[in-house]
Parts: C-alpha cells; sequence; structure tokens
C-alpha cells in the first residue's frame, strides 16, 4: 500500500469495518460538518481541493513515520497550497490528554533524532526559544495533535 493516500485512496483501499476507514470516516465528517464547522478553516479548505494526504501508522513510531514524512515533504509543494499530511494511529483506549501530549512529544523527539538534514537557518533548536519549530528534512514543519479525547 502506498504510504500517502489521497481522498478518494483511502476510500478505494480500506473497506469498513476497517479501523483505517473508520477514522477516517470521523475526521472526514468532523472537517465537513455543517452544524459543528471545524475550527482549521485550512484544513476544511485542503480537504474539498484535494491537497491533503493520508497515511495510516500502526504502530504509530518515530521510524514508521519517519518515511512517510519525508516522502510527503519531498511531494507537498507539487501538491499545491493548503496541503497537509494526516497521519492516523490504530485506535485504542481513550487516554487523558496529558498520556496523548506526552506520547506527540516523543514522537516529535523521536523523529527529530532520526533526522540527519540541517535545520533551516533562523530556525533554533533549543525548545523554549521563539524561533523555535519544528523541522525535519530541512523543512519547517507546523504540527498539530488531535485525539480522542480532544472534544
Amino acid at each position: 500500500m502506498p504510504p500517502l493516500l489521497t481522498r478518494q485512496a483511502v476510500s478505494d483501499t480500506f473497506r469498513p469495518p476497517a479501523w483505517e476507514r473508520v477514522i477516517f470516516a470521523e475526521f472526514e465528517a468532523a472537517l465537513t460538518s455543517r452544524s459543528r464547522p471545524f475550527p482549521c478553516t485550512f484544513g476544511v479548505a485542503g480537504l474539498k481541493a484535494d491537497r491533503l494526504r493520508f497515511a495510516f501508522v500502526d504502530p504509530l513510531t518515530p521510524e514508521a513515520l519517519a518515511p512517510i514524512l519525508r516522502a510527503y515533504l519531498a511531494t507537498a509543494r507539487d501538491i499545491g497550497p493548503m496541503t497537509s499530511l494526516v497521519a492516523f494511529a490504530r485506535p485504542g483506549p481513550v487516554q487523558p490528554t496529558e498520556a496523548y501530549r506526552d506520547r506527540f512529544w516523543a514522537l516529535l523527539d523521536g523523529l527529530a533524532r532520526l533526522d540527519d538534514s540541517p535545520r533551516p537557518a533562523g530556525v533554533a533548536p533549543e525548545l523554549d526559544d521563539p524561533t523555535w519549530e519544528f523541522c525535519f528534512a530541512g523543512e519547517p514543519v507546523f504540527v498539530v495533535c488531535n485525539t480522542p479525547a480532544h472534544v
């Protein structure tokens, strides 16, 4: 299975009740809801323009995500504006938000440790520096973590 899927490819690749299809349907419903508009207008616009790319990573580890993120970053500019990589992990029991926060930061730390590309000029490597930004493969990357604990 290709690591980067379009919206249509997700539907073509996974059939219910596969966890990938179920979690994607929930994501798609949240972004297209008219009664509860999703707060990220860029994500909604990216979905509508078919510029989001999706990956299903099980288990979600830095080693599994790194090649997917690298492949996405190599093609992101060709996809167009308002593109994003949306990486889904296999759902498990809902945990407190603090557990997800810790797991997310551990994932980012692990990715940074696997990345041998230099950071872009002007982007500090220290978290407490106001110019810090997560970077991978020489690119600054805006990262967001949504979890089942976020309501």
